[in-house]
């Protein structure tokens, strides 16, 4: 029965091999193509996660390293917030992508082959969530950053193949790092599979050394969640499409960063190994540094994607302030605005992506009034704004609070000037997503921009805007049971 595990991780890559061989699909023909094997590939994912299955052992290296998958609470978690995210945002992907070609030019293959990679993403992804030990994680992590690469280059002009050789320079330069630290894990690891407080000997190499690696570990996977100094591959990324740059930010790539995170400190190390420790001050201060950098130039930033890719640095950072609380309270923290911010931001994108597509409105000083002529688009957008703000009662207040109340609980005066920082951090969102929202409702009188022809939006792309919406809106007033749930998860 745990052979199952195998299917929602290798049909995605299968099937999205295959269809390179078919060239020349339609728009209708793509859909029919790959809506259904999405739909079936969820459907396992969510029927797995209900299951009780034994870890499944694909090889076994010296009697002790194995490339496993299993099934734990954070790998449920994970994995359904994929599969509920990854349908929609594929439904949009199929407007967009169709204007997009006829845009640039391109033939029927350069939507095809993107749709390819975009499902074999998904099957990287779960096996991600799956991972059962630091080494089958770490070769799905440095799969993953593979199997974007040709998305973020797909557009293959000079811009996009400039900002994938640094997105894959990047990827692989933190994979370096990590690998330090799989390592020692590896040498040291008393478990076969990941176990809730650590799976290492403490005694097997000295203290000082055991910490240095967990620091490399950290950075060095912390690339892929933009942590400060190593983010900049994320804003030369959004040059990518908006379907792409919604994966990087809000699905796939950053969110699988802070997973690898969460494992490497709760199910790898060990908190009580690591807290108080000079590491653990080292990862707060990087932290802290990610969140004002990354705030702070979000507010400065005056292009849409940017500035979101600019805000995307700033509440990756969040979940990693939850993780280095070290605490119960801060894994479920962490886990909870993993998943908020995902409905949050990928909503976001998919508006801005309208407006740039639609309305050729790239910069926000050119959205003066544009609520007027994509309502129903902009009023989506200003839910996910009030939500990532953390305005009561939405889902940005919930996980917010959940990550100050951790940081309070420690009772740390290093955590306590953190609180400050994560203030900081909000008060820039309000200024950030809220002045879009009030340009385009409440433009200014010397409104001098000249906006094109109209191009309303089909139902494929407003029609996962308003999914999402409802989604952030639905969780805002019930999100006890999932709470609770991830007290439970994060109580072991």
């Amino acid at each position: 029965m745990n052979y199952l595990l195998l299917f929602p991780v290798l049909f995605p890559v299968i099937y999205g091999v295959v269809s390179l061989r078919f060239k020349n699909m339609d728009r209708r023909k793509r859909k029919l193509f790959f809506l259904p094997a999405l739909c079936l590939n969820s459907t396992v994912v969510f029927v797995l996660a209900f299951l009780d299955l034994e870890p499944l052992d694909l090889a076994v290296f010296a009697n002790h390293i194995r490339l496993s998958l299993f099934l734990d609470g954070p790998a449920r978690l994970f994995s359904c917030m994929v599969a509920v995210l990854w349908i929609p945002a594929t439904i949009y992907a199929f407007s967009y992508m169709e204007h997009e070609r006829e845009h640039l030019s391109k033939d029927a293959g350069w939507v095809n082959s993107f749709f390819a990679f975009y499902i074999m993403t998904y099957g990287v992804t779960v096996g991600l969530a799956y991972s059962a030990n630091p080494l089958t994680m770490y070769i799905f992590f440095e799969a993953l950053s593979l199997v974007t690469f040709p998305l973020v280059i797909h557009i293959r002009d000079h811009k996009s193949i400039k900002a994938a050789r640094k997105y894959l320079k990047y990827m692989l330069g933190g994979a370096a790092f990590g690998f330090i630290s799989l390592i020692c894990v590896l040498i040291a690891q008393e478990g076969e599979y990941f176990a809730f407080g650590g799976i290492i000997d403490v005694n097997a190499f000295p203290r000082n050394l055991l910490l240095f690696t967990f620091v490399c570990g950290f950075c060095g996977f912390g690339v892929k969640t933009a942590l400060f100094p190593f983010g900049s591959w994320l804003i030369s990324a959004s040059v990518a499409v908006t379907p792409v740059t919604a994966l990087l930010h809000a699905v796939a790539v950053v969110k699988g960063g802070a997973f690898v995170l969460i494992r490497l400190t709760y199910y790898g190390y060990g908190t009580d190994y690591l807290k108080g420790s000079w590491a653990h001050y080292v990862c707060l201060f990087l932290v802290c540094a990610t969140i004002l950098y990354g705030s702070t130039m979000a507010v400065r930033e005056t292009h849409l994607k940017r500035r979101l890719a600019y805000s995307t640095m700033a509440n990756l950072s969040y979940v990693l302030l939850g993780v280095c609380s070290m605490s119960g309270l801060g894994l479920c923290a962490a886990l909870l605005h993993m998943v908020y911010h995902a409905f949050m931001k990928i909503n976001s994108f998919f508006c801005v992506g309208v407006v740039m597509q639609r309305e050729g409105r790239s910069f926000v000083d050119e959205c003066n009034g544009i609520g007027k002529r994509l309502p129903w688009v902009m009023a989506f957008f200003t839910v996910s704004g009030l939500a990532l703000t953390g305005i009561p009662p939405f889902i940005g207040f919930i996980s917010k609070w959940t990550i100050a109340s951790a940081l309070v609980e420690t009772a740390n005066p290093a955590f306590y000037a953190a609180v400050g920082v994560f203030m900081y951090s909000a008060f820039c969102t309000a200024i950030y997503m809220l002045s879009l929202a009030t340009r385009a409702w409440f433009p200014p009188k010397a409104n001098t921009v000249v906006y094109l022809e109209a191009r309303k939006p089909d139902f494929e792309m407003w029609g996962p805007l308003a999914f999402f919406t409802l989604v952030i809106i639905i969780l805002s007033f019930t999100s006890t049971p999932l709470v609770n749930a991830l007290m439970a998860l994060a109580a072991g």
